[in-house]
């Protein structure tokens, strides 16, 4: 079975509806993500900085976000912990 896209690129979709129809206070930074392998003109720019925005995901210690990269279970699970507790909150 071939997967649509990788985890990551999945999840931005799913943050799309948020990000178009209100998201609870969190505004998208106007800056720069703060990630050295995500430039401005990138495609899921605007999805990323609103996961970091709302702490759903924060890219990993040495400052990348690794977007094209696959996700690890580890990560997928604090990925939808961390998108649950914000859309609980």
């Amino acid at each position: 079975m071939k997967t649509l896209a990788t985890i990551r690129q999945f999840l931005i979709v799913l943050s799309l509806p948020v990000m178009l129809f209100g998201s609870n206070g969190y505004a998208l930074a106007a800056s720069t993500t703060g990630f050295s392998d995500v430039p401005s003109d990138y495609l899921y720019y605007d999805g990323i900085t609103y996961v970091q925005s709302a702490g759903i995901a924060t890219g990993y210690p040495n400052g990348t976000f690794k977007p094209e990269n696959p996700v690890n279970r580890a990560e997928f699970t604090k990925i939808v912990i961390n998108s649950q507790y914000f859309a609980n909150n």
